[in-house]
C-alpha cells in the first residue's frame, strides 16, 4: 500500500534556485496528488470544466449554508 505523505511535515530548503526546490518537494511529497494535511487524505484531481475554483468554493458554501 502506498504511504501517504503529511504535506506539513515537508521542509523545502529555499536557499535553492525554484527548480531544486520543486524537485525536492515532488520527491518528498512522492505523490503530488495525494496527500495528508493533519489527519485528512487529500486527493487532487483535475476535471475539463470552465468554472475556476474561487466558482466551485461560491457554489459549494451557498449549498452548504444555504
Amino acid at each position: 500500500m502506498e504511504e501517504i505523505v503529511n504535506i506539513e511535515d515537508i521542509k523545502v530548503n529555499t536557499a535553492l534556485p525554484k527548480e531544486a526546490r520543486i524537485r525536492q518537494f515532488v520527491e518528498e511529497i512522492r505523490n503530488p496528488y495525494r496527500f495528508l494535511v493533519d489527519d485528512v487524505i487529500v486527493n487532487v484531481v483535475f476535471t475539463e470544466s470552465r468554472d475556476t475554483l474561487q466558482d466551485r468554493l461560491q457554489q459549494y458554501f451557498q449549498l452548504v449554508l444555504g
